[in-house]
């Protein structure tokens, strides 16, 4: 039996400018995420700027190792984090 998979309606956001933060697609509203599906970047008509992929296939944003006044060492994001972008996992 052959698996189906499932492309969704998503369209790829306009590219970004120089300086500017380029922005991902399939957000909130995509059918394969309301469906707890992940896109295939190969066949998704948002390609490589899709945000419905494996964790592990996304680049997490920007951060920086910060020493707090009296939490010790945090990390903090240098590059807005949209509401729907995994920032990554951390441990000590």
């Amino acid at each position: 039996m052959q698996d189906e998979i499932s492309v969704c309606a998503c369209r790829p956001p306009p590219l970004a400018g120089p300086g500017e933060q380029q922005l991902l697609g399939c957000s909130l509203g995509c059918l394969n995420r309301l469906s707890s599906v992940l896109c295939d970047p190969k066949l998704c008509p948002c390609g490589e700027l899709c945000s419905n992929r494996s964790l592990h296939l996304l680049r997490p944003p920007r951060t920086e190792v910060i020493l707090t006044e009296n939490r010790g060492w945090g990390v903090r994001a240098v590059e807005p984090v949209p509401k729907v972008r995994h920032s990554g996992a951390f441990a000590a």
